[in-house]
Order: C-alpha cells, then sequence, then structure tokens
C-alpha cells in the first residue's frame, strides 16, 4: 500500500508538463481511475495561483491505465478570469490517451448558503461497521472487494449498516442506494485534501446501478467501467477525517447506469456532489 502523499504527488518535467508513478490496482488488473484523475488534479493544481480552489473537475475516462508505465501529464491553460481559472489535462502512457480532464478553479467569496432541507440524517459514526467485520460476515465478491480496498487503499472504511450488497441475490431486488463511510487523513494543502477527495470519489459508486438487478460491483456475471466522472467540492475544509459516501443510481438502461453521491460530515454539512455515468454490462 502507498501513503496517500505518494500516491498524489506529480512531478514537473517542465511548463504544463508532468509525470507520476502509478500505484494502485483497480478490477482487472488496471490501474484504479480514481487515482488517474486526482493525478490529473493535482498537475492543474500547480499551474493556478495560490488563492484559487478547484470546485468542479470534469473527467472523461479514454482508455484503461496500466501499473507498470509513468503517467505522461499535460495541463493547459483554458481561461485565467478575475475569480476563475480553467485548465485542460490529458493523461497518457506510452503515447496513449487515458483520460481527460477539464478542472476548474474559483477564487474564495462569500455568498448565498443553503443545503436541503430534506436530506435524511447522517447515520450515527459511532454505530458504524468495520470494514474487516463486513469482509468477514459476507463472503465471496463482497469480502473480496473489500479486503482489496484495505489491501490497495491508503484509507480507512466502515459501513453505515450492514451494506445492502449483503443481501443481493439473483432473484432480489433491492433499492439502488448504498451507503460508506471513508476517512481522509489529514492533508496540509486544499489542492492535496481535494485531490484526496477525487481519489476516493470512485469507490463503489457504480456499484448501486447493479443491486436491483440481483448484482453487486464487483461480482459474478457483470462489469461495469466509468465512461464519465463529475466531482464538485463545496468546502474543501471538510475533508479530514470519517466522510458519509451515499451513493444512488438514478436511472439505469440501454448499458449505461447514472450514479451520483452526495459527501457529507458526521454533523451532516455538504461536502462535495459526484456525477457518474458508467458502461454496465452482464458479462
Amino acid at each position: 500500500m502507498s501513503a496517500l502523499t505518494d500516491i498524489l504527488s506529480v512531478r514537473r518535467l517542465g511548463p504544463g508538463q508532468f509525470t507520476a508513478i502509478p500505484r494502485t490496482l483497480g478490477r482487472g488488473g488496471r490501474l484504479y481511475g480514481g487515482e488517474l484523475a486526482s493525478q490529473a488534479l493535482m498537475a492543474a493544481s500547480a499551474t493556478v495561483p495560490d488563492d484559487r480552489t478547484n470546485h468542479s473537475l470534469h473527467v472523461r475516462f479514454l482508455r484503461p491505465g496500466r501499473l507498470d508505465e509513468p503517467l505522461n501529464i499535460a495541463v493547459a491553460p483554458l481561461h485565467d478570469g478575475g475569480s476563475f481559472s480553467v485548465r485542460t489535462v490529458t493523461v497518457a502512457q506510452q503515447g496513449t490517451l487515458a483520460l481527460h480532464v477539464s478542472a476548474s478553479f474559483h477564487v474564495a467569496e462569500d455568498g448565498f448558503r443553503h443545503t436541503d432541507p430534506d436530506e435524511e440524517p447522517v447515520p450515527d459514526l459511532a454505530t458504524a461497521w468495520p470494514a474487516a467485520d463486513v469482509a468477514e460476515l459476507a463472503g465471496g465478491p463482497t469480502s473480496d472487494w473489500i479486503l482489496r480496498l484495505l489491501k490497495w487503499f491508503p484509507l480507512e472504511f466502515s459501513f453505515p449498516r450492514p451494506p445492502t450488497r449483503l443481501d443481493s441475490r439473483p432473484e432480489t431486488v433491492l433499492p439502488p442506494r448504498e451507503q460508506m463511510w471513508i476517512r481522509i487523513p489529514e492533508l496540509p494543502t486544499n489542492a492535496a485534501r481535494i485531490g484526496a477527495l477525487v481519489y476516493a470519489s470512485d469507490l463503489g459508486l457504480m456499484g448501486a446501478a447493479a443491486l436491483p438487478h440481483g448484482h453487486t460491483i464487483p461480482g459474478r456475471g457483470i462489469r461495469g467501467t466509468s465512461l464519465e466522472h463529475i466531482v464538485w467540492c463545496h468546502r474543501p475544509d471538510l475533508l479530514v477525517g470519517w466522510l458519509l459516501f451515499d451513493h444512488l443510481s438514478p436511472w439505469a438502461d440501454r448499458g449505461r447506469a447514472l450514479c451520483r453521491s452526495t459527501v457529507r460530515s458526521p454533523d451532516g454539512q455538504a461536502v462535495a456532489t459526484i456525477t457518474q455515468e458508467a458502461l454496465i454490462r452482464r458479462s
């Protein structure tokens, strides 16, 4: 397992040119997509003024990344205004594009503030199930998935209740929703904290789309791949400690699924919003 600070580290080669070392194994022996996206963000963040913080990251996954080749990251300035900067980023391995990113950065300012008044209360963190206990209880693909999280990802995981996926059977129709707690370590800068959010943002999200169909991701008889991934960071100052990732899939059809996650602090404050369109197929 690599330290999160190592994973988020990129090295500048020249103007707009960076490189990074792949470290996190994803599904099917591929490089984990959240790592690709987080390293693209870290490179983009290094090219904007210090008073600007990333608030929006739009990611297009083009090809699977590999663990055995360094990443070549190119950052191009698209806009620098009085309040916003926008960067486009491409990530390639051996000349083949793996990722395209648009990242927007904003100078912090005062403004109107509200959150959804109908949002459900956040589950009590004190009653959460440690991931290792859930893996022991689950067995099968769910246990394998959790054990891989514990082995490869420098984060801590727990679940507000036994995960919905434990009840998944071919004949069952479960709600397209699943929650998990992820603990983000303390990091020194807003750029690193948001990088950690992006790194964690691709964990378990598309799994919500499989639950109404008697499957889990990962699992037998199904495979899924991220197509587009968007992260909006609302409160970078709250990106530390335990955060609730509340995954929901409101739609699936034609081989694709839309998934959404709201990220909240233990006291219910909105920290981030994530959306993803995924390719989901029977295998």
